[in-house]
């Protein structure tokens, strides 16, 4: 029987790094005896910098005492954008030219190609640089293969590639629960950073336009909830919200189970998990195609697709979902999920694709 192949993860904390962090959290309830995974934090849980530094340092003396002692075959590293990137970029610099071990970038920034862009051209060129010197380049869609290639990396070693989420439909009742109770609200839930960026206060302000009235949101995810719930009662619509915050994701799974729908209107994304969750568990997802979501979901056939990240927008794609076929859309999304979002097999393509970039 071979040696399992040994492979170290290079990356913040994945119980504190967000979508990336998640995904990795399901991909390691998913990798089997072949393969020896070891998770090296780069960055520590302090927003002190020298204690990021510090954190830094001593992954990069692990990284080394590895090698030295032949125990790591391939180094995949979660590339994001500023510091992050600054700091995966000097881990790949070493891994490859002082250690010459194999590395897989993964690209998982909404806004790499806005940090790219606002470098000069001598810092943008080292940073393309650096990127070619890994075995392999994962980027989440097409839209950001294209924009790697344009700044100069190599197309043969850009590759789209999309990890997933577990079966979460086991939390779904067979009859919706507002229809058991005869519950007249239609419920949905927003899991994730509390920020503009993520679209809340254009979705805090649908609540207040027609068509809207029986909207209950619950909102989860890291934010100042004072800062929130003064927002929601300045738009009047505080009484048909309730702020979370952060918690536990096996609440998040639950509530997936109970609402009727999802909502993410972002303004810009990777691939966000919380509509790859959605599709999963049978919960209407309402989002924009930002990022890479327009090259899965399909408007009225397996997801409801904002116009936009507006109030307006998100008001109309709110009564869509209301008066919607809601189980032609939960089958249909269930077999994008199963095609292309499954844990369990992303993991195993996540293995092979490894095993490939160790003989690079």
């Amino acid at each position: 029987m071979s040696k399992p192949l040994k492979v170290i993860v290079l990356s913040p904390p994945i119980d504190k790094s967000g979508g990336i962090g998640t995904l990795f959290r399901y991909a390691r309830e998913n990798f089997t005896s072949h393969v020896n995974v070891e998770f090296i934090d780069t960055r520590g849980y302090s927003s002190n910098p020298w204690s990021s530094l510090l954190t830094l340092l001593r992954a990069l003396l692990l990284v080394t005492w590895r090698r030295l002692t032949g125990n790591v075959d391939v180094i995949h590293l979660n590339l994001g954008r500023k510091g992050a990137a600054i700091r995966k970029l000097l881990l790949t610099s070493w891994c490859s030219y002082v250690l010459h071990v194999p590395c897989v970038l993964q690209l998982h920034s909404s806004s790499f190609d806005s940090f790219a862009d606002s470098l000069k051209p001598r810092a943008r060129k080292l940073l393309v640089h650096t990127m070619n010197r890994a075995a392999r380049i994962l980027v989440l869609g097409d839209v950001w293969r294209d924009y790697l290639i344009s700044i100069g990396c190599k197309p043969e070693k850009v590759q789209v590639f999309v990890m997933g989420v577990p079966d979460l439909s086991s939390n779904r009742p067979v009859e919706p629960v507002n229809n058991l109770v005869k519950d007249p609200f239609y419920y949905i839930l927003f899991a994730g950073e509390m920020s503009e960026r993520k679209g809340l206060p254009y979705l805090i302000e649908s609540l207040a336009l027609p068509g809207t009235d029986n909207v209950r949101l619950i909102v989860a995810g890291a934010g100042d909830i004072t800062h929130w719930k003064g927002f929601s009662q300045a738009a009047g619509v505080s009484d048909r919200i309730t702020f979370i915050g952060l918690v536990d994701p096996s609440l998040i799974h639950v509530l997936m189970g109970l609402v009727n729908g999802m909502i993410l209107p972002s303004r810009a994304e990777g691939l966000p998990v919380s509509v790859l969750e959605a599709l999963s568990s049978g919960a209407v997802a309402i989002c924009t195609t930002a990022g890479s979501l327009s090259e899965f979901i399909s408007d009225g056939i397996d997801s409801i697709i904002l116009a936009s990240p507006s109030p307006h927008d998100i008001a109309a794609g709110l009564r869509r979902a209301i008066s919607s076929e809601s189980t032609s859309l939960e089958a249909q999304a269930k077999n994008l999920w199963v095609a292309n979002f499954d844990a369990s097999r992303t993991t195993l393509n996540l293995q092979n694709l490894w095993q490939e970039s160790s003989q690079l």
